[in-house]
């Protein structure tokens, strides 16, 4: 049985939903238009080399992880921190709402992106609390749906959000505002991470006769989708500067049956947006919908490709089946959104630990909808760790958390429910 998939696209209004398998699309008549999702028979390579690893949770009896990393399945409730409620005005640092984001510092401190409070909280190795900076506003310093920390240099932590990064430097026990940089290339970046020479964001970027349409041309209206092209690659190296450099080759080719000034363009995967990460001489790029992790190159060609096989989209990304049914990724016949009780999975989060990369994936389930009673919501995470170098999966669970960040030996597991935590591992070698 060929399954081909449709992604809804939320660029591009149009009324078919592709053309053709040989270009990398179908026509199912009617609807929204998208791009094949990339499956065994329908995957548009630049390479039909390509590593590609089909990884997915153990089955039982199966090694879940090796030993030296098998800390990262549990949190510990005794050492975490992270309060309710503040008991005391000493004790209110330690009030957390969602944490977006962390680093960890070369003196071992812990830097929380908390996004309720527009803030950035420092933390001791020990998490004790010794700073927070930022608070929510436009001007310098001030943060505005903070996205994602990065370390400029060794000294320079910025905090990213649309438009623009914040720069602080620390220097004698705290950080201190330093400088802004504007992030004008892309018009809405979403994952973004630095290998300290360069800056590198996921998104679509667009242009006009040859000049990057920025955020600000894009929330005004400055162009219609006539005008502006819209570029196929979805990862983009910036200057330091914030100046666009190059963006990555494209792994699939999805030709859409649009007319661009007479100029036919190719669109990569849609909801290009996903995590990033980088390290000196590598990034990987998470797509959150996909369910797919690749591996680029400091030359910015694709190394590989990693695939979770039991990721199951519903309605969001969906399938058709030869037999005309509407399915998810996983095959399983897709439930009524209207009823509820389906489970809707994303790939938000890709975090590296040493030499492992752990891509996380957080999977809502939505209950049955009983009249006159409100919906539950449960949430999981599972976390695949890959060999940063070769894709291989070295293990895989499910838990209640999240590996927020690493450096060397030290990991910061995050627990969001019933509210906002972390605790500290330190892996042994």
């Amino acid at each position: 049985m060929r399954i081909r998939t449709c992604v809804p696209s939320l660029l591009l209004i149009a009324t078919a939903c592709g053309v053709g398998a040989d270009a990398g699309y179908i026509q199912l008549g009617g609807g929204i238009q998208g791009v094949v999702h990339p499956t065994e028979d329908a995957r548009l390579s630049s390479r039909t080399d390509m590593p590609v690893s089909r990884i997915a949770l153990p089955t039982e009896g199966d090694a879940r992880l090796p030993d030296a990393l098998s800390a990262l399945a549990t949190f510990d409730d005794a050492s975490a921190v992270g309060l309710l409620e503040s008991p005391d005005d000493n004790a209110s640092d330690l009030v957390f709402g969602t944490l977006i984001d962390a680093e960890i510092a070369p003196d071992g401190n812990v830097l929380l992106l908390d996004g309720d409070y527009s803030v950035v909280r420092v933390l001791s190795p020990t998490l004790e609390p010794i700073q927070t900076f930022g608070g929510e506003g436009q001007g310098p310093g001030e943060l505005d749906g903070p996205e994602s920390l990065m370390w400029l240099a060794p000294d320079e932590l910025g905090v990213f959000q649309p438009g623009r990064i914040e720069v602080f430097q620390w220097g004698d026990g705290a950080f201190e505002y330093a400088r802004r940089v504007t992030v004008t290339a892309l018009p809405a970046p979403d994952g973004a991470c630095t290998t300290g020479e360069s800056m590198h964001f996921t998104g679509i970027r667009f242009s006009m006769d040859g000049a990057p349409v920025d955020r600000a041309g894009l929330a005004g209206g400055q162009f219609s989708q006539d005008e502006a092209t819209i570029h196929p690659e979805t990862v983009h190296e910036l200057g330091m500067d914030g100046e666009y450099v190059r963006s990555y080759s494209t792994p699939y080719l999805g030709e859409l049956p649009y007319d661009n000034g007479g100029d036919r363009f190719h669109l990569a995967i849609n909801h290009s947006g996903g995590p990033l990460a980088c390290d000196i001489d590598r990034v990987w790029a998470g797509y959150s919908l996909l369910g797919e992790v690749h591996a680029f190159d400091e030359e910015g060609s694709l190394a590989w490709i990693a695939r979770v096989t039991d990721l199951g989209h519903p309605g969001l990304l969906y399938t058709w089946n030869a037999a005309g049914e509407r399915v998810g990724r996983s095959g399983s016949i897709n439930v009524d959104l209207e009823r509820g009780d389906f489970t809707l999975p994303w790939m938000d989060r890709l975090t590296l630990v040493g030499d492992v990369m752990a891509a996380q994936v957080t999977r809502n389930h939505y209950g049955p909808i009983a009249e006159g009673e409100r919906q539950t919501v449960s949430t999981t995470y599972s976390t695949y760790l890959l060999d940063a170098e070769t894709g291989r999966l070295l293990g895989a669970f499910d838990a209640d958390h999240q590996i927020l960040a690493g450096r060397n030996r030290m990991v910061i597991l995050y627990q969001e429910a019933p509210y906002p935590r972390i605790s500290v591992v330190r892996l042994e070698d």
